[in-house]
Formats: C-alpha cells, sequence, structure tokens
C-alpha cells in the first residue's frame, strides 16, 4: 500500500525521545530571564507526572503493558503510578524551600493541581464516549496535552516573571506543543498497526473522527467496523489504512500539525528575546514537524 500517512522519513521515529520534555521548564525559565535551575523541581515534578499519567492511561484504555510489568501488570501499573504520583508531589515541596522559588511556590503548586484535574476531566469525557466527534477529540486534546504541555512551559516561566502577557504567551507555546505531540501520538499509533498485525483494539483518534466526518455515511459505518476488528484482522487494518488516505486524513493532519507550529512560534517570540533557550524550544518544535 502505498504510504501517504506516513512518510518514509517519519518511518523510524515521530518525535523527539520523551527525556526532551524534562527540559521544558528550565528552557521557559532561562528564555523569560531567569536561571534555569531554578525550575529543577518543577521540572522533576512534572516529569514524573508526565510517566505517572502515561501508566494511567495505558491502564484506562486497555493498552498493551510493558513486559517487564510482570504478570499482575496492571495491579503493578497502578502501584507505581500512585509512586510517582506521590514523588511528584514531594518535589513540589522544595519549592517552598528554596530562596529563589518559595515567594511564588503556593501559586505554582495551586497550578499543578487544578491542571491536573482538568486532565482528569479530559481523560474521563474520552472515557465517557466510545466514538467522539472530530470536535470532542480536539477538545479530549486541549484538555490532557495542551493543559500538560501549558503548565510546564507557564510554571517553567513563572520562576522568571510575573507579568502575566508574557506568561500567557508562554502558555500558549505549551498548548499548542502539547497538541502537536498529540498529533504525532495519533500517527504513530496509526503507522504501528498498519505495519504489523495487533492483539489490541486501535483507540479512536482525531485522524479517523476526521475520517467520519467526511466520509459519506455508508463509508463511515464501513470505517467505523474495520476499526472495530483492525486489532485482530490484518485485512480490515488495510481497508481502513486505505480509506484513511483516500479521505484525507494525511492532509489534514499536515495542515493541523503546521498551524500549531506556527503559533507555538509566534507565542514564543512573543513572550521572549533571542537567546540560546529560545533557540532550543523553537528546535524542538522543528524536530517534531520535520
Amino acid at each position: 500500500m502505498r504510504r501517504i500517512l506516513f512518510p518514509e522519513s517519519n518511518r523510524k521515529t515521530v518525535q523527539p525521545a520523551t527525556a526532551h520534555w524534562a527540559y521544558l521548564p528550565g528552557w521557559c525559565c532561562s528564555a523569560a530571564g531567569g536561571d534555569g535551575c531554578w525550575a529543577d523541581d518543577v521540572a522533576v515534578a512534572w516529569f514524573l507526572f508526565f510517566h505517572a499519567a502515561q501508566l494511567m492511561d495505558k491502564v484506562e484504555d486497555r493498552d498493551e503493558l510493558p513486559l517487564w510489568l510482570g504478570e499482575n501488570s496492571v495491579g503493578i501499573a497502578l502501584n507505581i503510578a500512585s509512586g510517582l504520583y506521590f514523588s511528584a508531589c514531594l518535589a513540589l515541596n522544595n519549592l517552598y524551600q528554596s530562596e529563589h522559588t518559595r515567594r511564588m511556590a503556593g501559586e505554582i503548586v495551586d497550578d499543578f493541581y487544578k491542571s491536573l484535574l482538568r486532565m482528569c476531566l479530559g481523560q474521563q469525557r474520552e472515557l465517557s464516549a466510545r466514538t467522539p466527534s472530530l470536535e470532542q477529540c480536539w477538545r479530549s486534546a486541549e484538555d490532557k496535552s495542551g493543559v500538560f504541555f501549558a503548565l510546564a512551559c507557564r510554571t517553567g516561566a513563572r520562576l522568571a516573571t510575573d507579568e502575566r502577557v508574557r506568561l500567557d504567551q508562554f502558555c500558549l507555546f505549551g498548548h499548542h506543543l502539547g497538541l502537536l505531540i498529540q498529533i504525532l501520538d495519533d500517527l504513530e499509533d496509526l503507522k504501528n498497526l498498519s505495519e504489523a498485525g495487533t492483539e489490541q483494539q486501535i483507540s479512536w483518534s482525531i485522524p479517523l473522527a476526521y475520517a467520519m466526518q467526511v466520509l459519506p455515511p455508508d463509508e463511515g459505518e464501513r470505517l467505523r467496523q474495520c476499526w472495530q476488528i483492525a486489532g485482530q484482522n490484518p485485512h480490515a487494518a488495510h481497508a481502513l489504512f486505505s480509506m484513511l488516505e483516500q479521505c484525507g486524513s494525511a492532509l489534514y493532519l499536515r495542515v493541523e500539525m503546521k498551524r500549531h507550529r506556527r503559533a507555538a512560534c509566534a507565542a514564543l517570540t512573543t513572550a521572549t528575546q533571542p537567546s540560546a533557550s529560545q533557540a532550543n524550544l523553537i528546535h524542538l518544535l522543528d524536530r517534531l514537524v520535520s
């Protein structure tokens, strides 16, 4: 099958290693005029929450769990996620101890918990709707990935500035970065299913919701039926990807990726002056869309 959805240049990986995300608070702090090391505890907490949320998401979506979790993988995954959550909370408490972070510690901790609660709401919406509309898919992406990456960038910058306009721009940068990452995650899931058989059900996602919106009702129903059995039926999987390609899902996603990249760059250049940290953040965007 001709690969339109997944170009050859993106076959091995579609995004930088997740370890790069841990630099976001420090880079944003530095770009806002502070010392990047002020954000160390924020970065640790955010990255621990990141991995805890990933484990919880896999359990809730009934995705395949890592083999190293062993026989009782669900129970162990939930226990590890709980440990990561509490460890992240302890890291946030360190903000009260440093002279550079003590003054805004309460504000940042409050921001973390409110953002995490909003993510829980987004996950609840996703779990409650089996095949959400395109609008609902984007709303879930905003409430989860958009909110979480906005949190990293906004709290990092807050350690260096209290200028609300600048903080709003850092928030926008993280929001669009998070949506870029969500698009790439959806593409990666589809690519993996298209290249090899799997025994797990593919999650409903933005490209599938887009296809359902633009296809005629009879073809949309066929797409839905193929999606339901694609994890166990290679022929259904190939039919599913053919329909996605033919209806323009790939073009739609590329346009959205470029739009979010432009918006992220615009927010960043509004909030910051040229610097090494600004260059690092722009380079991160470029690696995502290349």
